[in-house]
């Protein structure tokens, strides 16, 4: 009999557990599979070497190799203004910041996978656009590569990484300002 009462009470305690554990807002996703691709180690400073996105990420963005020991960290951010109205041409407006240390934060953030909602979730996302952003981590020979950010369900930086990076002692800033023109 006390067996029985025993099972009762720990299907009672797990069902009782069970809703709590569902309520996540987010899983885990997935993980690049593709190495980053190997960059310049400074942020566009032409139209030529701006990045390209593809579904929010971007493109040559990947899994950091693991005999690469990142010791610096550029990060790059832009905005597109629009010229005299004319969608065609726009000056774009760079701002490249420069940190001499890679945090163990800012590491361990770059590892974590994407977040997605919960299978059969009502979640929504807010419209809310995000600026195009990237990172360039550079090792001690000055090769550099772009990791790939991880984020959450609605597109933009998942918490950690957001928070490693305002962690982070930038030491140095520039702007880089040119014309592009838009097909």
């Amino acid at each position: 009999m006390r067996a029985l009462a025993r099972s009762a009470l720990s299907v009672g305690v797990a069902l009782a557990l069970l809703p709590v554990a569902g309520c996540s807002d987010y899983r885990d996703g997935s993980r690049p599979t593709k190495l980053a691709v190997f960059v310049p180690a400074h942020c566009a400073s032409s139209e030529a070497e701006l990045p390209t996105y593809d579904q929010g990420q971007t493109a040559g963005a990947g899994r950091v190799p693991a005999d690469f020991q990142a010791v610096r960290v550029t990060h790059c951010a832009w905005i597109d203004y629009s010229i005299d109205g004319r969608p065609e041409r726009s000056r774009i407006e760079m701002e490249e910041k420069r940190a001499s240390t890679v945090s163990s934060a800012l590491s361990a953030a770059l590892e974590l996978p994407d977040q997605k909602f919960p299978l059969f979730s009502d979640k929504a996302c807010p419209a809310i656009a995000y600026g195009p952003q990237y990172l360039i981590l550079i090792d001690e020979s000055g090769r550099a590569v772009m990791p790939w950010l991880p984020q959450t369900p609605c597109g933009d930086l998942r918490a950690e990484l957001t928070d490693a990076l305002s962690g982070t002692s930038w030491t140095e800033r520039q702007t880089y300002k040119f014309e592009a023109a838009r097909n």
